[in-house]
């Protein structure tokens, strides 16, 4: 199990899985469909209550006394600043979880649930994986809705609805329309125009008006999954030449500013893994030469292939937190989207 699902001092962790899932195959598998109570509970997820308390900091401060010098310590408040902390699940006690701001709102795991759970209930969507990575800083929980696409009658697609919350106050609540190819597990979230497949609530003051906001919009990724599929099935029934997928390919690269001989070197060899990727993967049989399977060459680069910065942070839990909230890789991978569907 990778070190970032936290994991308490008798043994368990929170994490908890319906089967195998889609983003990285970690944490304990349980063969029966959760609802969203079970999964928070499984989990360890639920009472957590994030809140905001006062943000001190201890300064030393030097006293004369009659016996000579001494150095004690003072508390001062820091103003404008707060931390925000949790019930710890197992332990009771309170625990620090990040700095932030004012205006800073925590949205708990229940109401992000509770937000899933209404595309849940339209849907009879299965409620698959839920956790905690990084010491309770983020959250997440993954619905798998029952509609599945067939590409081209051959290429099955599942969609999925994925909460991504931030408690720390390094980011916000992202809730996503996620179409995921079975072969490779491709993260499939094109930009559809008018169509979002995201999105993404911050934590302000009125966090709680937003999040009410957010339950209607949840009904337009029925509309998102839609005009998805409809451009899939045009895109599989497109070739693409060799030649354009590499143009393509290095209007897509270039979004990077760095433009030197070593960017040049490095955007080549990427060049070379698309094209067989494109051309040559298993995982793009039967698609192989269509604008559909360029699309999920690109996919598989920037999803499972690409170099992951994770510091101290396990690879897959780097990988999938950045193909789901990572704005860099999104607008890539939008852009190759673009590309395929517009060019003539």
């Amino acid at each position: 199990m990778s070190h970032n699902i936290e994991q308490f001092a008798d043994g368990t962790a929170a994490f908890v899985s319906a089967r195998e899932h889609a983003w990285h195959k970690l944490g304990t598998v349980v063969p029966e469909a959760m609802d969203l109570t079970a999964a928070l509970e499984l989990a360890s997820l639920d009472q957590w209550d994030v809140r905001k308390a006062p943000l001190f900091a201890r300064v030393p401060v030097q006293r004369i006394t009659p016996d000579g010098v001494t150095t004690d310590h003072e508390d001062i408040v820091v103003p404008g600043k707060f931390s925000a902390v949790r019930t710890h699940p197992k332990t009771g006690e309170t625990e620090h979880l990040g700095i932030v701001g004012n205006t800073w709102t925590p949205a708990q795991n229940e109401e992000v649930a509770s937000l899933l759970g209404y595309i849940v209930d339209q849907t009879k969507g299965i409620v698959e994986t839920a956790g905690s990575i990084n010491d309770g800083r983020d959250v997440f929980i993954s619905v798998k809705l029952p509609n599945t696409m067939q590409i081209g009658g051959k290429d099955q697609v599942d969609l999925y609805l994925v909460g991504v919350n931030n408690h720390a106050g390094t980011g916000g609540l992202h809730l996503l329309t996620t179409p995921v190819r079975v072969v490779c597990q491709n993260t499939l979230n094109a930009a559809m125009g008018e169509f979002e497949s995201k999105l993404t609530i911050r934590h302000t003051t009125n966090m709680k008006d937003a999040m009410a906001d957010a339950r209607q919009k949840l009904d337009l990724a029925f509309e998102y999954c839609e005009a998805f599929e409809q451009e899939a099935q045009r895109l599989i029934n497109m070739e693409l030449t060799v030649k354009r997928f590499e143009n393509m390919a290095e209007k897509v690269l270039r979004e990077q500013k760095s433009d030197g001989p070593k960017a040049a070197e490095h955007r080549a060899a990427t060049v070379d893994t698309l094209r067989h990727l494109f051309l040559e993967a298993e995982t793009n049989e039967g698609i192989h030469g269509t604008r559909w399977g360029a699309y999920n060459a690109f996919t598989e680069f920037f999803d499972h292939i690409r170099t992951v910065n994770a510091a101290d942070e396990d690879a897959a839990i780097a990988r999938a937190k950045r193909t789901l909230t990572n704005a860099g890789t999104i607008r890539r991978k939008n852009k190759a989207w673009e590309l395929l569907t517009t060019a003539k």
